[in-house]
């Protein structure tokens, strides 16, 4: 085991501390050799500032020579799949891509892999652990271009959440269909818990599945509305497979068959932030006074959300379910891979020729580190708002969405509800972030300004 000293000066504190500990508190990662580590990396940008890709894919098809030298049997090492220009990546990788366990190699072993570390890595840190479902297709997966498939959205306006618990079948998010049946406006839910298998139902035409593993990200299940194929069964086939003989959803029924365990206590945090956000009944017609002047103590109106002056109230949402290890660690530290994923599997529903903006909550984080937007997880938040607010033109490559300039404007909002009411902790626009801040205009008139069609301008 390298001592402290040794470490490769990008090496994270978490990551040095799991090493240092032979990874005790991931003891699961020795169950079965499939699991792999799962690390934020920010790689080292050129003199100009600029990040080359083809740098990030050096680095990886060099570590991945060397793991095969050592142990030929070894699993290779993977980065996650990404669009954007910046230099933050995600990537699955086996334990001996940090450490050594075999005294005769370790030598030779950590002078080059270790040199690999330092020649292409600013900073590299952990978060949880996991066993991808699927291996990659290749050492950097290209990101599936989700908003091609089924039905495609003609709103201006995506709404992305990362948290925990979505209620799809909810009438707060639903539409009704010119055949009469319900649709949610949930356009995908991306679980990460990596343990989860996809739902088999048979009838008479055989068997189809209830949620598959992303191709791209290679764990987790994702449950889209639109199926990408026959042999899935989608969001709102589901909800009609548990309609009740008056026609209602059984909304209890629908969730526990789908084994969605964090439904279970009827209340969610993030059906709460949903709802806020996106829910069709905006803040501002739940409070009083119900018209201009009138007094506070006013009941509420409860009017529905007009798309024209609300956007939020008919926009098509994406959730991304973090797994229970992320939800159940108080500290955060080990979420960060997983927001930068989420973000990116989200933003491969924004159609390029209609999506102009894209706003995404996300309600966890790290409780530690010096939140003044220099931490990893900031800092690539940061990276890529500006990546896709156009601070610089992203060129797409010719014969995938063709030869064009595509100009997405990314938002990512951190909201925090307590009894003090609703708070951005988070506000990027424009390639500012505001970290870790109370946001005065929030308390009360928040959700009224986030929701207006001003703010989404």
């Amino acid at each position: 085991m390298p001592e402290r000293e040794s470490f490769p000066s990008c090496f994270g504190p978490y990551l040095r501390y799991a090493i240092s500990t032979d990874f005790d508190y991931f003891k699961f990662v020795d169950e079965g050799k499939d699991f792999r580590l799962f690390l934020l990396v920010e790689f080292k940008t050129g003199e100009t500032g600029e990040f080359v890709p083809e740098r990030a894919g050096e680095f990886v098809i060099g570590m991945n020579s060397v793991l095969a030298e050592v142990s030929p049997s070894e699993p290779s090492s993977y980065l996650g799949p990404a669009d954007d220009r910046t230099p933050y990546s995600s990537m699955l990788a086996p334990i001996m891509a940090v450490t050594v366990t075999s005294a005769t190699t370790a030598e030779e072993w950590q002078r080059r892999a270790f040199a690999l570390w330092e020649q292409y890595v600013s900073r590299v840190e952990l978060s949880i652990p996991l066993k991808p479902s699927l291996l990659p297709r290749s050492i950097q997966p290209e990101l599936d271009e989700r908003w091609r498939e089924g039905t495609i959205s003609s709103a201006p306006l995506l709404i992305g959440l990362m948290d925990d618990g979505c209620p799809f079948a909810a009438a707060q998010f639903l539409k009704v269909l010119a055949s009469s049946y319900p649709s949610t406006r949930v356009r995908a839910i991306w679980d990460q818990n990596s343990d989860r298998n996809p739902i088999p139902v048979t009838d008479g035409s055989g068997t189809r599945y209830f949620g598959q593993t992303p191709q791209d990200f290679t764990f987790g299940l994702e449950f889209r509305r639109d199926p990408a194929a026959a042999s899935q069964i989608g969001l709102d086939e589901w909800m009609r497979l548990h309609l009740t003989p008056t026609g209602s959803i059984d909304e209890e029924g629908c969730y526990a068959d789908a084994h969605f365990t964090r439904l279970a206590p009827q209340q969610s945090h993030g059906a709460h932030v949903m709802d806020v956000l996106a829910g069709r009944i905006p803040t501002s017609s739940r409070i009083g006074p119900s018209y201009p002047g009138g007094d506070r103590r006013d009941p509420p109106s409860w009017m529905p959300g007009n798309p024209a002056t609300d956007p939020a109230c008919d926009a098509d949402v994406v959730f991304v379910q973090f797994s229970d290890d992320c939800i159940s660690d108080a500290t955060g530290v080990w979420l960060k891979t997983y927001v930068l994923a989420g973000i990116r599997y989200i933003m491969s529903f924004a159609d390029p020729n209609v999506t102009r903006n894209v706003i995404i909550n996300l309600s966890y984080g790290p409780t530690t580190g010096p939140h003044d937007g220099t931490a990893e997880l900031e800092a690539g938040l940061i990276a890529l708002v500006a990546d896709y607010n156009g601070t610089r033109d992203r060129c797409i490559q010719p014969g995938r969405r063709g030869q064009k300039q595509i100009r997405v404007r990314l938002r990512i909002l951190h909201i925090i509800t307590s009894d003090h009411g609703v708070h951005v902790g988070i506000h990027a626009k424009g390639g500012e972030v505001l970290s870790s801040c109370l946001h005065p205009a929030a308390r009360g008139n928040g959700p009224r300004n986030l929701r207006s069609s001003q703010g989404f301008q």
